[in-house]
């Protein structure tokens, strides 16, 4: 009985984040918004941290949108503890490109931060807005069905390196 008590409110909040997402969807094609948003590749021991979200069909690398008044960095640093549970300080993180979309009827401006880590540091999902996290290597990674900026981001970084 306990392990349906404890399902029961995580799938309220997939359900809640799909609502929420496709709203934002619908407001998008109304309204074509121009959006800033962030994404964090960390690595640890060349392999990359890949997130799934409840609300996605896409795996992605953690991120989200800038609040107002926020800085890019920052935004970053909030993202990785809420998404992940990891504790970083907006020096830690290398800024690597910004890269334009349009996505969902939406102009996404979206910066990519780097951020390597040691094997001490431990990642946590909530098992609502993230249902899944794991390290991969890069080409495994992109066999994964990415969302747009990590696979350009990976794409880019695998030409780089070649």
């Amino acid at each position: 009985m306990n392990a349906i008590m404890i399902k029961i409110p995580n799938m309220l909040f997939h359900w809640a984040y799909k609502f929420a997402h496709t709203a934002l969807v619908a407001f998008a094609f109304i309204f074509r918004p121009a959006m800033r948003g962030v994404n964090v590749a960390v690595w640890r021991d060349g392999r990359l941290l890949i997130i799934k979200n409840s609300y996605r069909q896409h795996y992605s690398v953690p991120g989200g949108y800038v609040k107002s008044g926020e800085s890019s960095q920052a935004a970053a640093v909030r993202e990785l503890a809420e998404e992940v549970g990891i504790e970083a300080y907006p020096n830690q993180l290398k800024p690597v490109n910004q890269y334009v979309f349009k996505v969902h009827y939406k102009r996404e401006t979206i910066d990519i931060f780097e951020l390597t880590v040691g094997s001490h540091v431990s990642v946590s999902v909530d098992n609502r807005e993230v249902v899944w996290a794991g390290f991969m290597t890069p080409d495994k990674a992109l066999t994964k069905d990415l969302c747009l900026p990590a696979k350009t981001y990976l794409e880019e970084l695998i030409r780089i390196r070649k």
